[in-house]
């Protein structure tokens, strides 16, 4: 807007609203499309190591189990046993 001789700056209504560049507005959805693939690998990373910890947690039971019956046969043998 002029007045005369001065130039006032166009007001927030006047002035045109911001344009999204494509190439910049590509780049975003190419950060977006490999944050989101980073998200799920670390994703399916954390599931397998839960998997992994449930896996040994198994075998660790089995293998207490497997003991514990060993030492009550052995403990039963032994009771058995004539003096």
């Amino acid at each position: 807007m002029t007045t005369g001789r001065l130039t006032f700056p166009p007001t927030p209504a006047e002035r045109p609203a911001p344009k999204i560049r494509p190439l910049v507005l590509a780049a975003l959805l190419a950060l977006s499309g490999v944050l989101w693939a980073w998200m799920q690998v670390q994703l399916d990373e954390a599931a397998a190591v839960h998997t992994q910890q449930d896996l040994a947690r198994a075998r660790i039971e089995a293998f207490r189990a497997g003991a514990r019956a060993a030492l009550e046969q052995r403990c039963q043998r032994t009771l058995a046993a004539p003096l």
